[in-house]
């Protein structure tokens, strides 16, 4: 009786939305947190953080009987809940031992607090939906991602032959001539020049990068720069939206089939 009355209460959407609501506010009060904090602030912020935990235990207590042990860790949702509130538990049993100076050394649990904020995944059939889309895509991603770094190791490699050594090493002086860079701003080693070729990938500065190699190598070295950006940045970064399209409509499309039997069946 008390697991078909704890089933039915983890079912109920007022219960969903409650702890919807709770990991709004949660994600709130911890962005409240920052260095210096008033103690008493911080004395609160920790008392806060116990509400929450005793309020995110319950959720999971109340499923595990509701739906039992085999149930519960079936679902991977339940398995991330449990993992958050077994931390968070861990947490609080070291501040009770230890007062606020045990929180300061136990940094890494409070990390475990943002992960509550993922919770939404489970109250929010939207962000649901792009959560399973882009596990459903982690492979072609990782596909993509090896490519990517295989055309960055090449063109670090040509970057290295081809415009490593050129330029005069008494005119240019690392740090000096190139301070928004660092003094990496060469391709005289296989590190400097993936670095340098990297830096251009993420288009911080890569035309600075540019005229620079210009100065030394010459217009042609231009031609370089131009194909990295549009293979390395525009290329991949299409695949990747095209694996995430494709994703999506299958996604949408399972579904749709799923409901047309059941609309002629009726």
């Amino acid at each position: 009786m008390f697991k078909e009355q704890c089933y039915d209460i983890q079912e109920h959407r007022y219960f969903n939305n409650l702890f919807l609501a709770l990991i709004y506010v949660n994600t709130v009060v911890m962005a409240i947190d920052h260095h210096g904090i008033d103690p008493g602030l911080e004395q609160a912020l920790v008392l806060a953080n116990f509400a929450f935990t005793f309020f995110f235990t319950v959720e999971v207590v109340v499923k595990l009987i509701g739906l039992g042990f085999w149930d519960f860790f079936h679902d991977n949702f339940n398995c991330f809940d449990f993992i958050i509130v077994f931390f968070a538990l861990v947490e609080v049993v070291a501040i009770g031992g230890g007062g606020l100076g045990a929180l300061r050394s136990l940094k890494v649990l409070k990390t475990f607090r943002v992960f509550r904020v993922f919770k939404m995944f489970r109250y929010l059939a939207s962000l649901r939906i792009i959560g399973e889309v882009i596990l459903s895509s982690l492979s072609s991603f990782v596909s993509i991602a090896v490519l990517l770094f295989l055309f960055l190791i090449v063109f670090s490699i040509v970057g290295l032959h081809v415009f490593g050594g050129l330029r005069d090493p008494a005119s240019f002086r690392y740090g000096v001539d190139d301070p928004q860079l660092g003094g990496r701003s060469n391709f005289d080693s296989f590190y400097d020049s993936t670095l340098l070729v990297f830096k251009v990938l993420t288009l911080e500065d890569w035309e600075f990068i540019m005229f620079r190699t210009v100065e030394y190598a010459g217009w042609g070295s231009s031609v370089f720069f131009v194909v990295w950006v549009i293979v390395g940045r525009y290329t991949f970064l299409t695949l990747f939206l095209a694996v995430m399209m494709e994703a999506f409509e299958s996604k949408y499309d399972a579904q749709a089939g799923a409901r047309t039997p059941c609309q002629l069946h009726g």
